[in-house]
């Protein structure tokens, strides 16, 4: 990448998520903390790449599909169970507005363990087996997938077509030096 800032704040993105997951918060809070990344992510990198998306749910799951939804992730060999992006937006709302998952037929659960682990550990549970499993680790893993994926994206546009790359590296530039400037005026003012 060419412009340093951008590939800072992507750095600090990424330091940002795992101190999360090192964090001696509960999964319910890692979990709706990384969905609010998510959303930041996925929002920035829709207002920078021209999306058509116009809500905060479409920008969600467009970024999803295209940069985290692998053929794995919506099957059953999935350490997370068989999910879409749309469960994970329900997830996402469900969580942050009232705190508690969505009423599913799915069996959904919030853990430390990842499903592999809880099935192991109650291998009674047929349940688990087909249930959706929330383990801030692999939630994290995948957020950084996407990460990865959309640098991947950036470095194969810069080769393909360095007119468009240009583009939404300067929007990308623009809005951070933007937002930078406004945490700058925002501390200067509260001193």
């Amino acid at each position: 990448m060419k412009n340093g800032l951008v590939f800072k704040w992507l750095m600090e993105l990424g330091d940002e998520i795992e101190s999360i997951l090192k964090s001696n918060l509960g999964a319910k809070y890692k979990v709706m903390l990384l969905m609010t990344y998510i959303d930041i992510f996925s929002s920035t990198w829709n207002e920078i790449a021209d999306s058509r998306q116009k809500t905060q749910k479409g920008r969600f799951i467009e970024w999803l599909n295209r940069f985290v939804i692998d053929k794995d992730f919506e099957h059953e060999e999935s350490d997370l169970g068989l999910i879409t992006a749309e469960i994970i937006y329900s997830i996402r709302n469900s969580l942050l507005h009232s705190g508690a998952l969505p009423k599913s037929d799915k069996a959904i659960f919030l853990s430390e363990l990842t499903k592999t682990e809880l099935v192991e550990k109650h291998p009674d549970k047929t349940a688990l087996k087909t249930s959706i499993v929330l383990c801030p680790q692999n939630i994290y893993l995948k957020v950084l997938d996407g990460f990865i994926n959309t640098m991947k994206y950036l470095e194969e546009l810069e080769q393909e077509d360095k007119v468009k790359f240009s583009k939404i590296m300067d929007k990308l530039q623009a809005k951070l030096e933007f937002e930078q400037a406004m945490a700058i005026n925002t501390h200067s003012h509260n001193k």
